[in-house]
């Protein structure tokens, strides 16, 4: 969501990350990290099997005129353009591997064609509703935000129109988009983080301390110190008994000195002295201030024992398969960043809140389709994409006359 620089090849990938309740599994979605129909790089020949898909693609979009309307969203006309827009991108992946059988399940229920209109229609509720909220509560642009806009353009004009606009536009076509929907989509791309802001802050910084150390505590989020003790080489392998026990030794005598503090203060004093000069965590260098952790990011055993542990209370010794730890547990503050991310607790607290609003938004968003555009039957929409199997399957479940 920080992110205001989106192209086109993103932009889906900008909400399908950030929005929740998208329902399919992780493991069995398709990979969306190609181009948006996974076809024709105009600098390159195409493939025999990339060629075949892309004519399936055009073939089916050509079916219908772009600006029928396939169903409403939240009494909104959703034409065909952005119906299929949405729709052949699983399609399209799916095919990569050679013909469908478009009614064999794909998850949760779902059949490889009921997934791709599945995928249609959640792709269109989430643009839908973030353009409907931005609507709602006045955003916008700036002169900074049109011109991310136009960046984002020009940036796609260089990279898939080799600089030229006519190029570029007619690049668009060949993945059976607009000129004027391709910027209806990264309009809503940069809308996306204005409309976060809006309740916010680009930051998270509207909410209070309160609120961002509630979400870290229910997140298991933990930040902590520690003195180790390493009982393994750097290649992991276990030292000799003799090293282990001179180790053991060094540990308790560091938690000695420890518990020889009388006031938190002098602790804190002590245990960053002691920490500088043994211990043996690599990390050290890079992490001098300790660690800010969520579950499962450190050892089980340093984890559970942060997790029992109060504000600047220290550990007993704690054996993990790195060696003996002694821990010092310090308090989260709202603006410490984790492990693994980039971003502060508290913009991960507004992200969270975000996220929940936007899954209400979706829960609530009615989509009502036209004519039988509901029913569409995948076979008759890609047959040369389709398996011999699949067609068999169709005709022998239509009824004889």
């Amino acid at each position: 969501m920080k992110n205001r620089f989106i192209s086109l090849s993103l932009a889906a990938l900008l909400l399908m990350g950030a929005l929740t309740g998208c329902g399919s599994s992780k493991d069995k979605e398709p990979d969306n990290s190609e181009e948006v129909t996974g076809s024709i790089d105009p600098s390159q020949e195409a493939d025999d099997s990339v060629s075949a898909t892309a004519a399936a693609m055009n073939a089916a979009y050509a079916k219908y005129d772009p600006d029928t309307v396939v169903m409403t969203m939240n009494g909104e006309d959703v034409t065909w353009e952005e119906y299929f827009y949405w729709l052949q991108y699983p399609a399209s992946q799916f095919a990569a591997g050679g013909k469908v059988d478009w009614s064999i399940e794909f998850d949760d229920g779902k059949s490889y064609g009921d997934y791709c209109k599945y995928y249609a229609e959640e792709m269109i509720k989430q643009y839908g509703v973030i353009d409907a909220a931005a609507y709602e509560n006045n955003i916008v642009f700036t002169d900074a935000d049109k011109q991310s806009l136009a960046d984002i353009e020009d940036q796609d004009i260089s990279d898939y129109g080799e600089g030229d606009r006519e190029t570029f536009i007619n690049y668009l076509a060949t993945l059976n988009l607009s000129y004027n929907m391709y910027t209806a989509l990264n309009t809503t791309a940069v809308t996306y983080p204005l409309l976060f802001a809006s309740f916010y802050g680009s930051e998270g910084e509207r909410l209070t301390d309160e609120e961002v150390i509630e979400y870290a505590e229910t997140e298991g989020i933990l930040s902590a110190k520690h003195i180790l003790f390493m009982t393994v080489d750097s290649e992991g392998t276990p030292l000799d008994d003799e090293a282990v026990a001179s180790q053991r030794a060094l540990a308790e005598e560091t938690l000695a000195e420890l518990k020889a503090c009388t006031s938190q203060e002098e602790i804190i004093q002590k245990f960053d002295t002691l920490m500088n000069e043994r211990s043996e965590d690599t990390g050290l260098v890079s992490n001098p201030n300790g660690y800010v952790f969520g579950p499962g990011q450190m050892v089980t055993e340093f984890e559970t024992a942060t997790a029992a542990l109060g504000d600047y209370e220290v550990s007993e010794i704690v054996e993990s398969s790195y060696g003996y730890h002694i821990i010092l547990s310090l308090p989260i503050e709202a603006d410490d960043v984790p492990l693994s991310t980039s971003y502060t607790i508290r913009y991960l607290a507004a992200s969270a809140q975000f996220n929940e609003m936007l899954k209400g938004w979706l829960e609530e968003a009615v989509i009502e389709y036209k004519d039988d555009f509901q029913n569409l039957n995948m076979e008759e929409l890609f047959p040369t994409l389709t398996a011999e199997s699949a067609v068999d399957n169709v005709e022998a479940s239509t009824p004889e006359e």
